[in-house]
């Protein structure tokens, strides 16, 4: 229990509707069949080998729930956004960061949160909540279509995925990507409002 931090809160009610609607966001965004976090970014030299695709995405796992942050219980379930290396937990004055043994406090006016439409080259199997807008193969020609040099070349979808990056000026850079077109604007545009209320 000495390591157990306890935090309680009595909001305003502004305070307290902004929160509920940032839960609420939370909720929508974690609804995507397929969730996961961006551990890195390389980018390829030679497309013809990468189905076509630019850059390519190393994806770690990823989990958005309501609930308590390690070793912090509040009087009420928070926004706990959780990536491989970095759980992030949304209270009604800050945000707190954990990644491994260290926590650190982020003033809502130093953190962006930014909710982009991305293009994502299905190798698995399509979530069920998954727009397909196009189609490419695993090895691709100068124009775009199949190259016919190699035998065993399957057709692949791209679909329209949605990408949430959370950062900071001191280097906070946590990034999820979400089967559901547009799956993260909510959570976006109320830690938006959050931040604009605590300026």
């Amino acid at each position: 229990m000495r390591k157990l931090t306890v935090l309680f809160y009595e909001p305003d009610q502004v305070t307290n509707e902004l929160f509920e609607s940032l839960c609420r966001a939370l909720k929508q965004a974690a609804m995507a069949r397929k969730l996961k976090s961006i551990a890195s970014t390389a980018r390829y030299a030679d497309t013809k080998y990468s189905a076509g695709a630019g850059q390519g995405l190393k994806l770690g796992g990823a989990k958005l729930v309501l609930g308590h942050a390690p070793g912090v219980i509040a009087n009420v379930p928070v926004p706990v956004l959780t990536s491989d290396k970095t759980t992030l937990a949304f209270y009604p004055d800050r945000v707190l960061a954990f990644q491994g043994d260290a926590v650190g406090a982020i003033e809502y006016v130093n953190l962006s949160a930014v909710s982009s439409a991305v293009q994502y080259i299905e190798c698995e199997s399509v979530p069920s909540d998954a727009r397909v807008v196009d189609k490419t193969w695993h090895y691709v020609n100068k124009k775009g279509g199949p190259d016919r040099r190699f035998k065993n070349n399957p057709e692949l979808p791209i679909c329209a995925y949605s990408q949430l990056n959370l950062s900071t000026p001191d280097g906070l850079d946590v990034r999820f990507i979400g089967s559901k077109d547009g799956g993260f604007n909510a959570l976006a545009h109320a830690l938006s409002a959050v931040l604009a209320a605590h300026r």
